[in-house]
């Protein structure tokens, strides 16, 4: 993943290493990997971007604060659901994600679903 500055005409790597995986969670953005991500979201409620790594049936989260990854939602492996706990939730090749108010929504593209992830507490 990379960051454009349109201003200093210069272009940087902020997450990955090019290489085709799934690690890094709990460690450094740079040095993680990714397989096919294919969406990105930012969060001002939290200063962080939302990632669909989408041949890992994940969304992650990297802290523009920390430059620290995680995985929010999904096992890892294919599926469809179930609804409840985040981590437990199996994604089916997920490939678009919008945050607004708090919630991260997430295209589950195979599922043909829109899942909501809420970070508020607030009832659903």
């Amino acid at each position: 993943m990379f960051q454009l500055d349109l201003g200093a005409r210069r272009l940087y790597r902020i997450a990955g290493t090019g290489e085709r995986g799934f690690t890094g969670d709990g460690g450094p953005a740079m040095t993680a990997t990714f397989n096919g991500p294919k969406g990105i979201a930012y969060s001002a409620a939290d200063h962080s971007l939302y990632i669909v790594d989408t041949e890992n049936h994940v969304i992650r989260r990297m802290s523009l604060d920390t430059g620290l990854i995680e995985t929010v939602l999904g096992t890892g492996e294919r599926g469809d659901g179930p609804d409840g706990d985040p981590h437990r939730c199996r994604l089916d090749r997920p490939h678009g994600v919008y945050v607004h108010e708090g919630i991260v929504y997430v295209t589950d593209s195979e599922s043909h679903r829109v899942r909501a992830l809420d970070f508020t507490g607030a009832p659903r």
